[in-house]
């Protein structure tokens, strides 16, 4: 303990702990040491960290092929056009409804905007892109 200092009637110490490394690097450490390794495959988790930046660069392909605008894609699909450029720029990924909405809309399937296949250039009539009757 090493006192900081003192006056009458009152002494102010800084107390260390065992280690002289920064809190964050010590909280780090004992997290590397307590990790337990993923269940799934490297190459799967190394796709699954990729997504956001695969779905964006997809999503603005097939929007682009589409003809469309990302607030009338955004209408289109049902979301704020706020989310959709979040989605667009990597930052937030769609849950599955949203997903399908976005296939739908946008011409494309699952496939290609999760980066299974290119996003193809359109061979269907202008129109298609809209969502069947409900």
């Amino acid at each position: 303990m090493e006192t900081l200092y003192s006056l009458p009637g009152c002494r102010v110490d800084r107390v260390t702990h065992g280690s002289s490394a920064p809190a964050a690097a010590r909280s780090r450490r004992s997290t590397e040491r307590n990790r337990k390794p993923s269940p799934l495959p490297r190459h799967i988790e190394i796709r699954q960290r990729r997504l956001p930046a695969t779905l964006s660069a997809a999503l603005k392909l097939a929007r682009k092929r589409a003809g469309m605008t990302q607030a009338e894609a955004a209408e289109g699909i049902g979301i704020a056009p706020e989310v959709y450029g979040r989605m667009e720029r990597g930052g937030v990924l769609p849950s599955v409804p949203t997903l399908l909405r976005m296939c739908l809309i946008l011409g494309s399937g699952p496939h290609e905007l999760m980066g299974f296949a290119e996003v193809e250039p359109r061979q269907s009539a202008p129109g298609v892109n809209t969502m069947p009757p409900a």
